[in-house]
């Protein structure tokens, strides 16, 4: 047996005496707090300090953290981590915390949150003051019961939209970008061809990766659209070294014009801030709108505007369909109806989700478990119905895609096809909808259809296109503006339009066909020389753009090639410069 020394026996035992009064001690101190925890709302602690919902009481012994979550009176959350020292005997870590230490949760992390109320506190540059920001104030506040419709078109996006802003550490006024652009309808589309909440143009789009196609424009496509127009506006951004006005000027002017505007103002030593450079006038309007809109919404309760409450927490969850799928059968697997499917996806232009994808959906949260349970355990066979279809005499590969409303490529992947050539007496396998085509409310068609129903007037027609014709031919006919014409019926101006193609028109008799236009007279002219027998028609003036040819204008407005060069001095020989402005003249 091993004797200690009596002084070093004594001063065991003193250290041993202090060991059980301290332990005593915190006992008394910290006890009543793990009965205070006990009957609050706990919450786990993960390693990456994300807190998610447990059972009340329950310790978290991963991490030895019980966490109490209340608000203080200035509605911000409090989280309060007790934290125990020895996590291998649970007894002593429910009884006796070593430490208690206190984590501030700003309410921008808050799910119980409102979004519009939140937001602000992301902004960056709407403490601007300028005249034209006060001028766009009374602007929206007389269309201030718009306000409510917009919140509740943005309601099942708006999360997904902050939460990237936020995470990218961009303005927050960028999350309301949607509203200036396209006011959340996401089936905007401007006669500039430009498409979905963001308004992509299509070269930006397909710059940025959104594919568009028969089956889907990925322009429309929440998701991908608004990660392309983040990445778009950060790319600009860094162009103008941080200048956010004029990354939103470039954005809607495109960066081109601003540079040439910037340059402009340094030869002559001007001032080359947004406010001071010549751009076009949407341009100008556009940056002060948004920071008007921005200051709106911080002082929304100030200026009565009534806004929705948006919940700080997910409306959709992006689903992989595993492949391509019927949206009707989605809808069905979903439990939810197909006008939703098409409201939360409204990319898709057709029936179905496009073959080479992409294979995601946006599923409302509440029904997305049983969606992806239900998605699993679908037989691959039953994505998509096939029909058996034996080749006639006379048919083309286009004419069958037209009849099935499938697109050519796909009836060429089905059929392991090389090329359109096809053969009388063989047979095709052709996908087709499990419903009537009626069914897909929101597919091209059918939508094209609603717009030619929807529009009401006295002076309402159906319109066939014939032979020669344009839509400046057409428009002028009936007495409007082929801008208006195209708007009506869901197009672009320089779209080309086919013979047989049903437009919807009206018109105002007696009002001039073009708004610029005060007086018109009939003009005789002499279509092979271009020389005109009247001097009181006011002419038409047109932008050149970029793509345009002496040909294609000339067949837009149905003149000739060398009316256009006699009118306007032009070498037919040479290319067009664009920005240039040719002058038309009406021919009737």
């Amino acid at each position: 047996m091993l004797f200690l020394p009596p002084q070093e026996t004594g001063k065991m035992t003193l250290t041993k005496t202090l060991h059980t009064f301290i332990k005593f001690t915190l006992t008394l101190i910290f006890l009543p707090l793990f009965f205070t925890v006990s009957g609050c709302q706990t919450f786990e602690v993960n390693k990456e300090s994300t807190v998610s919902e447990t059972e009340p009481g329950k310790l978290d012994h991963e991490t030895s953290k019980t966490i109490i979550i209340n608000k203080s009176k200035d509605n911000e959350v409090v989280v309060k981590t007790l934290a125990t020292d020895d996590t291998s005997s649970p007894a002593l870590s429910t009884s006796v915390p070593a430490l208690l230490k206190e984590i501030k949760v700003s309410p921008l992390d808050d799910p119980d949150s409102d979004i519009w109320t939140v937001l602000p506190e992301l902004y960056n540059f709407s403490f601007i003051e300028n005249p034209a920001i006060q001028k766009e104030i009374q602007f929206y506040l007389k269309q201030a019961n718009h306000f409510d419709s917009i919140s509740e078109k943005a309601k099942p996006f708006l999360y997904y939209i902050f939460n990237e802003v936020k995470r990218r550490k961009l303005p927050g006024e960028l999350v309301l970008l949607p509203i200036v652009e396209s006011a959340f309808n996401t089936y905007a589309y401007s006669h500039g061809r430009a498409s979905g909440i963001w308004q992509f143009i299509p070269s930006t789009g397909k710059e940025f990766g959104l594919d568009q196609n028969w089956w889907y424009d990925g322009r429309r496509d929440i998701y991908r659209s608004t990660n392309a127009a983040l990445d778009y506006l950060q790319q600009l951004n860094a162009r103008f070294e941080g200048d956010w006005l004029l990354t939103l000027a470039a954005y809607n002017a495109g960066a081109g014009n601003v540079n040439k505007a910037i340059k402009k103002n340094s030869k002559r030593s001007k001032s080359t801030e947004f406010w001071n450079l010549k751009l076009p006038k949407e341009t100008r309007q556009y940056v002060p709108r948004l920071i008007a809109l921005a200051k709106l919404i911080k002082d929304k309760n100030r200026h009565n505007l009534i806004l929705s409450e948006i919940a700080n927490q997910p409306y959709l969850k992006y689903v992989d369909t595993l492949g391509q799928i019927d949206l009707a059968i989605a809808a069905d697997l979903a439990k939810i109806s197909i006008e939703d499917i098409y409201q939360f996806n409204p990319a898709f232009n057709q029936w179905a989700t496009p073959p080479q994808g992409p294979h995601k959906l946006f599923i409302p949260v509440s029904a997305a478990d049983e969606f992806e349970k239900n998605i699993q355990a679908l037989a691959p066979k039953k994505r998509l119905s096939w029909q058996r279809y034996k080749i006639k005499s006379g048919d083309s590969l286009i004419r069958i895609a037209k009849k099935f409303n499938v697109s050519t490529s796909q009836l060429k992947i089905a059929n392991h096809l090389n090329s359109h050539k096809i053969r009388a007496g063989k047979y095709l396998m052709i996908p087709s909808a499990s419903e009537k085509n009626q069914f897909y409310s929101q597919s091209v068609a059918n939508r094209r259809d609603k717009i030619l129903k929807n529009i009401r007037s006295k002076n309402k027609k159906i319109h066939r296109v014939r032979a020669g014709e344009s839509l400046w031919t057409i428009a002028r006919k009936y007495h409007i503006s082929h801008k208006k014409l195209a708007k009506r019926n869901h197009i672009s101006t320089r779209q080309v339009i086919s013979i047989g193609q049903k437009l919807v028109v009206w018109s105002d008799i007696g009002q001039p066909s073009y708004h610029h236009e005060v007086t018109r007279h009939k003009v005789n002219q002499n279509k092979s020389t271009g020389v005109i027998n009247s001097s009181k028609i006011k002419p038409i003036k047109y932008k050149i753009k970029s793509g345009d040819s002496l040909y294609e204008i000339a067949k837009r407005f149905n003149v000739s090639i060398n009316q256009i060069t006699k009118w306007n001095d032009l070498n037919k020989n040479k290319y067009l410069k664009i920005g240039k402005t040719i002058v038309l003249y009406d021919e009737t």
